[in-house]
């Protein structure tokens, strides 16, 4: 686990090297807003299985019980988007 600033920079580093190489890279995180920052895909993990989204869209969108509350309750938790 890092801190909230040393997320931010690796957040930013990724994003960089993504757009910079167009290559593809796993990003394993509980953090929705650094997800919706990075990903083209979402692949959700709950309890053993996979649900697998083609877009952050179709992920906030999802009606699945567990993911919509997974979703309001990271809404309480501030995002930090501040590229440092």
């Amino acid at each position: 686990m890092v801190d909230p600033i040393m997320a931010a920079h690796m957040g930013d580093l990724i994003l960089r090297l993504k757009q910079a190489f167009r290559k593809t890279s796993i990003v394993v995180t509980h953090d929705t807003h650094l997800a919706k920052k990075l990903a083209d895909k979402i692949v959700f993990l709950q309890d053993g299985k996979a649900a697998i989204f083609p877009s952050w869209d179709a992920f906030e969108n999802s009606t699945d019980p567990f993911i919509h509350n997974f979703l309001l309750q990271d809404q309480l938790i501030p995002a930090m988007d501040v590229t440092l």
